[in-house]
């Protein structure tokens, strides 16, 4: 009995850090600001921009005037057609 095999490579890439032990609105304001960073443009899944008040609204909240615009058109495991540029160039912007 043959057997099909997928086949293929994943690559990992390099990753600076893991923050852990606090709320992720809380650590990603605190890395923004440790950074020095002044606009942030937030890309997420789908699934997360679905709840209005999950954990995506209170990162952007915590971002404050930070925050400049959202991406939340990807899809579980973030395949490349979600993430390539003809579909961030309907990014949503920051409603003032």
């Amino acid at each position: 009995m043959k057997r099909d095999v997928q086949t293929g490579v994943v690559s990992f890439h390099a990753q600076e850090s893991v923050m852990f032990g606090q709320p992720a609105h809380e650590a990603v304001a605190a890395e923004v600001t440790r950074r020095g960073l002044c606009r942030i443009f937030v890309t997420s899944t789908r699934s997360l921009a679905l709840a209005e008040t999950g954990p995506l609204q209170r990162v952007i909240e915590g971002l404050g005037s930070r925050y400049v615009g959202q991406f939340t058109a990807i899809g579980s495991h973030s395949p490349d057609h979600d993430v390539s540029p003809p579909p961030m160039l309907h990014a949503k912007p920051r409603r003032n």
